[in-house]
């Protein structure tokens, strides 16, 4: 419940509550016992953004409770306020509630309406009971905003009474009206049809409130193709409170208009829908040749091991359904499987692969189609594309890069407060982010745990490797232990158990990377080591359960799996940048390095490994060995301190540990994500011009730039596109056209925000370490004083 304690700005600053009201059904009849409960509601549904009265109901003696119910049947989200709801469920079992309401007035005033339910609050009808409006405002001499919540409802004799108190003479004053119970009519209104001949069977339940119901004057009224009703026929009694009549076909397609309307020996009237004749209900008639419509979202590659994916659709119809299936393959047309998809709630439709995980290895292909056919006597039938996705190796290598925490796929199991989130500071200062578990607020014996995603099942010399900080406190011992499973996360093993406090030494089977804190230990770049543990053959999922012993911080990071045994060999980027490429000696104009990624192809992306190489200004390629990769399906991306970051082509590429791995990035514009890449005469190049890298070119690099040719920087500057060792307009040319062109970053989506990934201090710091590392590394050019390039650069690049 989310209740509405405050104060109404818009009605003199009233003050009002969310207080709940309650009643039990005392009839006899076939509720008694039920409880309700009442109160005014916002901002949580099925309540609007304005106040509304919501009804949660108990049939079994307060042991489960419904949803919530809106009682008031004003437009949903109008800016018109509910409230102070009082309840009474009257002898004959219906449920009323009284409550001040603004919908026919201006909004600094209310009047007073009453809903009725005779169907246990499945459905409502709204009636003004008050002939007047006032305008609420405190009353005097009270607490601050004190209007007081004075209203309530009984009933007696056939009748309700709502209570109530308002100001209209000028003083707050009690006010009552009586409203006679009439009878209740109960009916489920006719779908479209196909039936074109015969009678339309209109059945209601009629209930008595206290006085017979008059037969001569409980009718049908109805009409053909006339949005006014023409026709009426009286309706039978078949048994008890149930009554029937039969609206005649004519062979012809139709729209038919209909209600139903009843009085009792009292001479007080009902109508069936509400406010009839004005609403009315409405069914077509006609032959269905509409085929359903199936909407869906393609499922991208999925980890092998979160196979049977599911599948999952929208299908509507205008008549309705008869049933919704998939039929799918794997990598060849036949043979073929099926499976049916199950109503899962409204229109939403989905059901897993009927498959074994088993069935099921990393490259696979699946390609599936989704059927729908409706219920209409031509059983119309429609279908989507054929669409199809790859079966992965899910890898586990994660780095916290991402806000979102805990990362996808990734669970906190806790109870109470959770004391495991994501922090900036990272594994030796590289990074972005790392998991934090807070045993500095956790008091002692709080467990906790931080389970990984499902990976690919490991293989004998498989190793669990962490980066990990923690400083002790004083006094207590803070514990983590790892546990591995073999069957994604049923049952686990503990693997090992590690203790902190402030008489462990540092490393072995200590939690302690540093001395006692007895401070909030935040780490260091230098305050982190790494472990690595053996993995048992066969884990595929790892749990890091906390245990407080209320004493100091522990922070995690880079937790991967990796494989010793298989030694990484060099790996060959080829990419040429758009302004040190030479198109008519096909080289670079000059050398310089590049830091190269691979990362996960599920979202968010995960950085596994990465290198840094000078790119050769002949082959345009640079050498990088990735030694922590794994062999999996990768993003390729590439980084420099002019370029724009560039990812390798949609769906990743194979890379096998242990095998020579090559990716061009030159030799055709799908090669890059999105196509986003330039043809520089016969090479496509990566984009030059993100100085300042934050992942799109625009002013701020132009600026910086044309402030450095301005000042006639020279030597190996940033700003230098064309690899000539001078900054000049050819260099604010190529960022002018490409800032103008609105290049940006394309990289997969839900790979974050570009501040989510990196912070811009520590990449600024990245950049001058690759920028000093360069220098030794690059070719002389005659002529230019190394000295006076670089404090050219250094000057050019302090902020």
């Amino acid at each position: 419940m989310n209740g509405i304690r405050g104060t109404f700005p818009t009605k003199s600053n009233i003050r009002v509550n969310g207080f709940t009201r309650i009643d039990v059904d005392r009839s006899g009849g076939p509720r008694n016992g039920w409880i309700y409960v009442v109160a005014a509601e916002k901002s949580l549904a099925p309540a609007g953004s304005d106040p509304d009265v919501i009804l949660h109901k108990s049939t079994d003696g307060g042991t489960t409770w419904s949803a919530g119910i809106r009682v008031n049947q004003d437009a949903l989200n109008n800016g018109k306020y509910q409230w102070f709801p009082a309840i009474r469920v009257d002898e004959s079992g219906g449920v009323n509630i009284v409550y001040y309401d603004d919908r026919n007035t201006a909004s600094n005033a209310s009047s007073v309406f009453m809903s009725r339910s005779i169907d246990g609050g499945v459905t409502w009808t709204d009636t003004e009971v008050s002939d007047h409006t006032f305008v609420p405002a405190p009353i005097s001499g009270l607490a601050t905003g004190y209007q007081g919540d004075y209203i309530g409802i009984t009933s007696g004799n056939n009748k309700i009474w709502p209570l109530w108190a308002d100001n209209s003479t000028g003083i707050y004053q009690a006010w009552t009206t009586s409203v006679d119970l009439g009878p209740g009519i109960t009916h489920t209104p006719l779908p479209n049809t196909e039936q074109l001949a015969g009678n339309y069977a209109v059945n209601c339940v009629i209930t008595p409130s206290g006085s017979g119901i008059n037969p001569s004057l409980t009718k049908l009224l109805w009409s053909r193709n006339n949005v006014s009703v023409t026709d009426s026929l009286l309706m039978t009694n078949t048994s008890g409170n149930n009554w029937t009549a039969n609206i005649p076909a004519n062979g012809s397609p139709a729209t038919y208009r209909y209600y139903i309307k009843t009085t009792d020996s009292l001479s007080r009237t009902a109508t069936s829908p509400a406010g009839a004749p004005l609403n009315l209900n409405l069914f077509l008639a006609q032959t269905d040749n509409t085929k359903p419509v199936i909407v869906h979202t393609a499922l991208t590659d999925q980890p092998k091991p979160n196979w049977p994916a599911t599948v999952t659709a929208t299908v509507t119809d205008n008549l309705g359904l008869d049933s919704s299936w998939v039929v799918w393959y794997k990598n060849s047309p036949l043979p073929t499987k099926q499976f049916k998809l199950i109503n899962t709630s409204g229109s939403t439709f989905a059901a897993a692969f009927n498959s074994l995980n088993s069935d099921v290895a990393i490259n696979d292909n699946i390609y599936y189609k989704i059927f729908a056919q409706d219920n209409s006597l031509a059983h119309n039938r429609d279908s989507t594309v054929l669409y199809s996705f790859k079966i992965s190796d899910q890898v586990l290598c994660e780095d916290f890069t991402s806000a979102t925490f805990a990362p996808t796929g990734w669970n906190i199991e806790f109870t109470g407060t959770n004391y495991w989130t994501r922090n900036t500071v990272s594994g030796y200062g590289t990074g972005s982010g790392s998991a934090k578990f807070d045993f500095w607020s956790a008091s002692a014996g709080t467990t906790q745990s931080l389970v990984t995603l499902a990976f690919g099942n490991s293989v004998s010399g498989d190793s669990l490797k962490y980066d990990y900080a923690y400083a002790p406190y004083s006094s207590g011992t803070d514990s983590l232990e790892i546990q591995t499973s073999t069957n994604a996360g049923t049952t686990y093993t503990s693997l090992v158990r590690l203790y902190g406090n402030s008489t462990s030494g540092i490393g072995g089977n200590s939690l302690n990377t540093t001395a006692t804190n007895t401070s909030a230990f935040t780490p260091t770049s230098v305050q982190w080591l790494t472990k690595k543990l053996a993995l048992p053959a066969g884990t595929n999922k790892v749990k890091f359960r906390a245990r407080s012993g209320f004493g100091n911080n522990l922070y995690l990071d880079n937790i991967c799996k990796t494989t010793s045994f298989v030694a990484a060999v060099p790996s060959t980027i080829t990419f040429a940048a758009q302004g040190y490429f030479d198109s008519l000696n096909t080289k670079l104009n000059i050398r310089d390095s590049a830091v190269f990624y691979l990362r996960n192809i599920n979202a968010p992306y995960a950085i596994v490994d990465s290198g840094k190489s000078v790119v050769d200004s002949i082959s345009a390629s640079g050498t990088i060995t990735f030694a922590n990769a794994q062999t999996g399906t990768y993003y390729v991306v590439v980084t420099g301190r002019n370029i724009l970051e560039t990812w390798s082509k949609a769906g990743g590429e194979a890379y096998t540990r242990g095998t020579p791995f090559s990716y061009n990035f030159t030799t055709a514009a799908n090669k890059a994500y999105g196509n986003n890449l330039i043809l520089v005469g016969a090479r496509y190049c990566i984009y030059s011009g993100d100085v300042i890298q934050n992942y799109v070119i625009d002013l701020n690099d132009i600026l910086q730039i044309n402030n450095a040719a301005g000042a006639f920087v020279t030597g190996f500057n940033v700003n230098d596109l064309t690899g000539n060792r001078i900054v000049d307009l050819s260099d604010v040319l190529i960022a002018f056209n490409n800032s103008s062109n609105f290049v940006i970053r394309k990289s997969p989506p839900g790979s974050g925000p570009l501040s989510a990934e990196y912070d811009s201090r520590s990449l600024y710091e990245q950049r001058i370490k690759v920028i000093n590392e360069n220098r030794v590394q690059e070719d002389e050019l005659p002529g230019v004083r190394k000295d006076e390039g670089y404090k050219n650069q250094d000057n050019n690049l302090k902020r």
